[in-house]
Order: structure tokens, then sequence, then C-alpha cells
């Protein structure tokens, strides 16, 4: 564990952790600082994060964990969990700083305590741009709009930086504190799909809700056998490969414990025809996965599945459901609101940024060309077509 003052003028220093074995001494107050900012999450929280770092990250990454404290009192105000990846690019070799993780999260920030984000985004942004030796470029995804993330920006001024800002995915938002029959009543769509699902099963249907500690493991294990006839199967989701299995696996029982993941499934007689997996944290529920069997994919499962789960999950202790972002259109009818989020791109400015840069130009000068060939040899092709055949 590794400590490193740096007075700003907004009374904040940061400390610097950049070991595995530092950030675990930071599990007393991790989770307290999460439920205290301003946007607290399940993907911020100190068991989703060390767990998937354990799954996920290569041997060419390190944690850079930026503590930002008050100079005063000492007290912390924010953490930056970021990390140092080494890669590749035009077989240039560039240190790149992160999100500690990026799979299997959705819009993971800097951890401010609620009225302290432009200070600790500044201090931070101070931070990297004094010790920019240890890194070529930023990546930050899914900021949340409203975030004080130019405060960041704005430290790193040409013609030693250059940054921009893209617009990223969005994410639906649903309100969880009305009643299930105000949900019910208020899509009509939805009560129409119920009723013609009930007529084209035999056996009718039923929806199964859990969020037993005893019953997660047996459910995640239903869910992915599920996951193995949709149409997800090998390519996303928990069971797309062994790592993410191990990750699951490893993180249902954990957040079980808590009473923070939720399961549910639609099925007719012994068949599951689709699930859910959601977490919550505090008042908030993330929607983070659903599938279908493919071979009822014509009675549209997951719609119908998807209205029961937010049913279960209505009237209670949450308030907003969050779809993450990326979500399926069919959604937006029941949205109560949308997050729009931005990434933010620091190049440190260098040969082999620059080098780079002009790669990236030529390319973009010479795809016309490229295109425009390509064109004439398919021209050429049906002119010789045309000749052969008279």
């Amino acid at each position: 564990m590794v400590f490193v003052k740096f007075i700003y003028m907004l009374d904040s220093y940061v400390e610097v952790v950049d070991s595995w074995d530092g950030w675990l001494q930071l599990e007393p107050y991790w989770n307290t600082l999460v439920e205290s900012s301003q946007y607290p999450s399940i993907y911020s929280s100190f068991e989703f994060l060390t767990l998937a770092w354990k799954h996920y990250h290569s041997k060419k990454s390190r944690p850079l964990i930026l503590l930002i404290k008050d100079s005063n009192s000492h007290a912390l105000i924010g953490i930056a969990p970021f990390r140092i990846e080494t890669f590749n690019w035009f077989k240039m070799s560039l240190q790149a700083c992160e999100y500690l993780v990026t799979n299997d999260v959705d819009k993971p920030y800097i951890i401010p305590v609620k009225g302290e984000d432009e200070r600790c985004w500044q201090a931070v942004g101070e931070y990297m741009a004094k010790n920019s030796s240890g890194w070529d470029l930023i990546e930050l995804m899914e900021i949340r709009d409203g975030l004080a993330y130019k405060s960041f920006q704005s430290c790193f001024n040409f013609p030693q930086f250059h940054s921009k800002v893209d617009e990223d995915s969005s994410g639906l938002l649903i309100n969880l504190t009305e009643s299930w029959d105000d949900f019910y009543n208020g899509h009509k769509k939805f009560r129409k799909k119920l009723r013609v699902l009930e007529g084209k099963l035999s056996d009718g249907f039923t929806f199964e809700y859990t969020k037993d500690e005893a019953e997660a493991k047996q459910a995640l294990e239903r869910y992915i056998e599920l996951e193995a006839n949709s149409w997800k199967h090998g390519k996303i989701g928990v069971s797309r490969d062994d790592k993410h299995l191990g990750f699951y696996r490893e993180l249902i029982p954990v957040l079980a414990a808590k009473g923070r993941v939720h399961f549910g499934f639609l099925a007719s007689g012994t068949d599951t025809l689709s699930g859910e997996i959601a977490y919550s944290f505090n008042d908030q529920v993330y929607f983070c996965h659903g599938t279908f069997d493919q071979k009822y994919a014509e009675f549209s499962p997951g719609k119908v599945s998807t209205g029961l789960f937010i049913g279960e999950l209505t009237g209670k202790e949450f308030t907003q459901g969050d779809f993450l972002c990326g979500f399926a259109n069919y959604m937006n009818p029941w949205s109560t609101g949308l997050v729009k989020t931005s990434s933010l791109f620091i190049y440190k400015i260098s040969p082999k940024i620059l080098y780079i840069f002009s790669i990236l130009a030529l390319f973009k000068v010479l795809r016309p060309v490229k295109n425009s060939l390509l064109g004439m040899k398919k021209r050429l092709i049906e002119i010789k077509r045309k000749l052969r055949e008279g």
C-alpha cells in the first residue's frame, strides 16, 4: 500500500493504493462511503468489484485506487477506483487508465460523498495530470450526465494532453413505488401479452420469484441451463465462458447472503420459458440479466416474465429500477426516466500517441479510396460476367 500526498487549492489530497493487499484493507469503510455517495450502486460495492477483479483482471493490469481526503479533517471524501492496464495498439505498448473493473458493470464512476462530487473529480484530475508518467491514455466509460467530470477534464490541457467526450449508451429507469395493480392497469399491451400467452400454453403458466439465500445457487443453475437454450449461449450473459461462470457462481451466494439478488422464472408444466436476475442495493434494483428458451420465442416470454418480475418488486422497499445501459427497446413504454451517459478520453501527447494518431488519420483518408477501388472491382466483375454471357 503506497501513500502519496498531493495538496490542492480545494483543500484535499490524494492517497494511492496500488496493490491487491492494500485494496483489501479498504473493506471496513468502502461500502459505507458507497452508501453515502450521490449515486450508490451495487457495481461500486466492495464485494462486486473485488470478485470481478479476481475473475476478470489480466496479468497486465494493476489497481490504481485513489483515496481523496479533506486536508483539514483527513476524512475520506471519495474513492476513484481505477486500474492501469498495459496493451498493444499498432504494435506500440501503451499504459491505459480505466475503471477498476469494466466487465459486467454498469455506469461505474468515481465514488464521492454526497456534496463532494466536484472536489473529488478535480482532485483526481490534478493528481493524474501531475503523474502522467504512469499512463498514456485515460478512458472512462458511461459517465452519468450531471456528474462533475468536466472539472476532471479541465485538468488536461493542450499541448500536453488531448481530450474528447463521446456520447455513450443510455439506460432506462422505472418507478417501483407504485403498486402492482397500478402497473398492471397502466399497460394494456402487457395485459394482452399475458392473455395471449395463457391461451397458447395448454398447461398455462406460473411465475416463480425468490430472493431466498437457500435457493440462490439452485436458481442460478436453473438460469444457466435456460441460457444454454437461448440465443445468448456462448455469446453474452452469465455463461458465455468459464470466466463468467466462475464469477457468477461466486458472486451470487455473496449477494444472496445480504438479500441483494432476486430471481424470477416463467414456467409452464415442467418447462422453464424465461428467467430474470436482478440485484438490489439500498432502494435501487438493477435488472441485469434476462433470457428465454429459444423454442418459445414466438410467444415473447421475455417481455411477460420481465413484467411479472417488476410486479414482484413494486410497492416494497424499492423506489427505482435501473435497466442499465444497452436496454431492450421493448422496455420503452414502461420507463419513467432515461439516464444518458458519456465516455471521456484523455490522451497524453507523446511520440507514441502521435504515431498512432497519424496511422488513424491515414486510414481515414484511405478509406474512401479503398471503397472506391472495391466498387470498381465489383463493376469490372459484373462487366466480365455480361461479356461471357453474350
